[in-house]
């Protein structure tokens, strides 16, 4: 695995050993990435921890939440609504049209209980959420998707 700067390795690592002890046989860690997976209910969270300027670093959980919905301006009113009153994380929709929720964490200064809810917002709200997109505007949520 590759890092692009020393920053993010030890974020990397300080992550996967939080990682351990927070969701132990629950994670799948990624031998090409500095990346990891947890999944709870419907949802899966992706933890990336990314480089972020020369000698930085940064923590992103993503869960994807639906894919192959219906991109209409009612679902978009209506998840730019549940961004305004959410307390983690934010919908998007990925280069691939996919509705996601992103959360981030500035990597020298996450501690486990910061990515602990990083991760748990992310799942909890892609997993309470992804039902009612589905009924709505149809597609998949994340579970349901064939690999």
């Amino acid at each position: 695995m590759t890092f692009a700067n020393e920053t993010q390795r030890a974020v990397y690592e300080r992550v996967r050993s939080f990682i351990e002890d927070l969701f132990g046989e629950l994670a799948v860690y990624r031998d090409d990435a500095p990346a990891f997976a947890v999944a709870a209910g419907s949802a899966v969270a992706h933890v990336h921890v990314l480089p972020w300027t020369d000698e930085g670093a940064i923590v992103t959980t993503r869960a994807f939440v639906v894919s192959g919905a219906r991109l209409e301006a009612d679902l978009m009113r209506w998840m730019l609504e549940r961004n305004a009153e959410a307390l983690w994380g934010a919908f998007g929709i990925d280069e691939d049209g996919e509705i996601v929720i992103d959360h981030s964490v500035n990597g020298p200064t996450c501690d486990k209980e910061d990515l602990r809810a990083s991760v748990l917002g992310v799942i909890f709200s892609a997993d309470r959420y992804d039902d009612e997109i589905v009924d709505r505007w149809g597609g998949e949520r994340a579970l349901d998707r064939k690999p």
